[in-house]
């Protein structure tokens, strides 16, 4: 039981004012409901979307460059593989000269590899440009997935031979 002191009553006293003041509607606080700029409204989206501007020249160009250079790169890879492959399988794990001549070739091929990969990254940097600048993209997504498809079958061969020479 509760002894009913001044400074109980003091305290009682202005925890009612408190929880009063908190509970009561006033003006002089702002109201925590949705208004009305905060509901959602119209279209989803830019109010004038932007159309992309189409590839320059010059970008058109610098794609089929690159195109080619990752091409030129994935024969001379296509080219050495098989003489690479049969090396590893006749190294077969086992450190000797012929060994040491399936390494050296395994590394003319991550060579050839990443010529490749040199292409996809400067198409990839054209793309990331034509993005910021928006620019269309279309030619230059086709361009990265045949160079990427380029790359997936050069990482599928290296593992292949990696493997044989274990």
């Amino acid at each position: 039981m509760m002894l009913k002191t001044p400074l109980n009553l003091c305290l009682c006293a202005l925890a009612s004012a408190l929880t009063m003041g908190c509970a009561g509607s006033s003006d002089i606080y702002p109201s925590l409901a949705v208004r009305d700029a905060e509901r959602a409204s119209g279209l989803n989206g830019p109010a004038n979307p932007i159309a992309p501007s189409p590839i320059t020249a010059q970008d058109r160009a610098r794609i089929g460059d690159l195109v080619e250079q990752a091409r030129l790169s994935h024969r001379a890879f296509e080219a050495a593989q098989p003489r690479t492959a049969r090396l590893a399988r006749a190294a077969g794990g086992i450190e000797s000269d012929s060994r040491a001549r399936a390494l050296v070739a395994v590394a003319n091929l991550s060579t050839l590899r990443g010529q490749t990969t040199v292409a996809l990254a400067s198409l990839d940097r054209l793309a990331a440009q034509a993005a910021t600048q928006l620019t269309a993209t279309d030619e230059i997504d086709r361009a990265q997935s045949q160079v990427e498809a380029m790359v997936s079958a050069q990482d599928n061969a290296l593992t292949a031979i990696e493997a044989a020479l274990r």
